[in-house]
């Protein structure tokens, strides 16, 4: 995923007959590409070694200054535009700077993927990275992903280390690398995307050394009367309680299948142990989560401020267990999916109402200022194809009919659900700050399908890693025949215009895996 964002953020800068990259940075309608100063400095930098001149204190004044009119930024947006920059806002004291978008060049990006800050400080040993640039050995043409660990401070700049055998394999790793000179150095998560600073400079053996982003860049776009950069820590959101390792569960599936515009087929798969597929680790798993999913937030963080997590474990269970949705478990898994991989912190479950077409509505915020509610339900089925189809279909019927935000604002779960700063911070984002402005706010939908699937006995007598491989492969063609099947639905499905999320998961017999799961509770 994080490749994914590395990529479509990412640009070439030419100065002159320098070659160097650059990441597009947006936020809140907000713009910039940021590179290294000297990528755009008209002097070539071998000569300010010479002289002992440093990029990180140069102004870029006098016979450094950059012009605008030499900079030429290729490969931006998913058209691959050629722009130049309107201004360049250069760092005093980092090999920075950002250029700033002409205005007419600002919707050629606003869709690309959003992207926060990350603090420096909230780096810690096990992070990893990646850069998506233009280096040399790749010809400038093509953007060559190159992972990164062991980031610290340095100075005033950071070092990291270059993983794998990514330097051994090149002849000349600071001429092949050269070119990566202000590539976005993104931290690696599996629900945010996370900008911590850019690449430099490549070292010796595998050390290479860069410049972390802080709150002395928002200090100079407020010098020119530019908007500020948002930072990750101090975005007021709600945390969603359902961590990353949910996802360890599983296996996500790579494919080239088409849902639909606008919507997202995650294709997992439960992780194998051998040729099985692991339950009881996700049992373990899901056991853990079921307080997180019927206690109400603020009882959660009652019980944990009075360390009462066994309490809340049992409390938990006993509701789950009372609970009379025949697709509570399927709601649970769907749960973990949102809150882990979509990072959509659940708002609440409509459980108790068997007649709500969506059980749940969670969160999703895209900045400071907008989110989305995403309306869920989850179904687990026999068959794949008409377990899938029914869902769709009482989605489709569901979605004239659904409530606005006035009506969750104003259910008495909001007082039951959210202590006072989660009601503060909700109350902010979803309510307009004035009385004839809409929020900025939107819906998008959130589906889990589980089905029965068997693989072909042939497959299970090759060795573990083709098992693996051949046991994907037939997954990723039961679905394609299923999408090839219901394509008359997906059709009509185009009039909704708005995201879907559908997350789908083959098991080897989903009510046995529900019942036993809920025995064994």
């Amino acid at each position: 995923m994080n490749v994914d964002i590395a990529e479509q953020l990412s640009v070439t800068i030419h100065c002159g007959d320098k070659n160097s990259s650059g990441t597009i940075y947006v936020n809140e309608g907000t713009a910039y590409i940021l590179t290294a100063k000297h990528s755009i400095c008209p002097k070539v930098i071998n000569e300010c070694e010479v002289i002992k001149r440093e990029c990180n204190t140069c102004e870029l004044k006098n016979s450094y200054a950059a012009k605008v009119t030499k900079i030429s930024i290729g490969r931006v947006g998913p058209d691959n535009l050629t722009i130049k920059p309107k201004k360049v806002v250069a760092h005093n004291n980092k090999d920075l700077a950002l250029l700033v978008f002409k205005d007419k060049d600002i919707p050629s990006v606003v869709n690309l993927p959003n992207i926060k800050i990350s603090s420096l400080d909230d780096i810690n040993s096990k992070d990893k990275f990646v850069t998506c640039g233009y280096p040399n050995v790749a010809g400038n043409e093509e953007p060559q992903p190159i992972h990164y660990s062991d980031m610290s401070r340095l100075g005033l700049g950071i070092n990291f280390q270059v993983e794998g055998n990514v330097i051994s394999n090149l002849e000349s790793a600071k001429d092949n690398l050269s070119a990566n000179s202000g590539a976005g150095l993104i931290k690696k998560h599996d629900s945010k995307n996370l900008l911590v600073g850019i690449y430099t400079k490549t070292g010796d053996i595998s050390a290479s050394f860069g410049e972390y982003i802080d709150h002395s860049v928002n200090d100079l776009l407020k010098l020119s009367n530019l908007p500020l950069l948002a930072f990750e820590s101090e975005v007021n959101e709600i945390s969603t309680l359902i961590k990353n390792d949910f996802l360890k569960c599983f296996t996500k599936l790579e494919h080239g299948l088409i849902l639909g515009e606008k919507r997202k087929l995650n294709l997992f798969t439960v992780k194998l142990n051998g040729k099985n597929c692991d339950y009881e680790n996700l049992k373990e798993r899901l056991n853990e989560c079921i307080r997180l999913f019927s206690l109400p937030r603020k009882i959660i963080k009652q019980y944990e401020e009075q360390n009462k997590n066994k309490k809340a474990v049992k409390e938990g269970d006993k509701l789950f267990l009372a609970l009379e949705s025949d697709h509570k478990v399927a709601e649970l898994l769907l749960q973990g999916f949102l809150e882990s991989h979509l990072n959509a912190p659940k708002l609440y479950s409509f459980n108790s109402d068997q007649n709500k077409p969506m059980q749940s509505v969670h969160i999703k915020f895209i900045d400071t200022k907008s989110c989305e509610l995403v309306y869920s339900a989850a179904k687990m089925g026999k068959c794949l194809q008409s377990t899938l189809y029914d869902s769709l279909n009482e989605l489709l019927q569901a979605i004239p009919n659904l409530d606005g935000v006035g009506s969750l604002l104003s259910n008495h779960l909001f007082d039951l659900t959210f202590d006072s700063n989660d009601q503060s911070i909700l109350e902010s984002i979803l309510l307009p700050e004035e009385d004839d402005k809409p929020n900025n706010l939107n819906n998008s939908f959130s589906l889990l399908i589980g089905f029965d699937f068997k693989c072909s006995d042939s497959i299970r007598y090759k060795n573990n890693i083709e098992y693996s491989s051949l046991f994907q492969g037939e997954v990723i063609e039961a679905m394609r025949t299923v999408l090839v099947n219901i394509k008359k639905l997906l059709d009509a499905f185009n009039v909704v215009d708005a995201e879907l999320n559908c997350y789908v998961v083959p098991f080897s017999d989903t009510k046995e895996f529900c019942q036993s799961f809920l025995e064994e509770l």
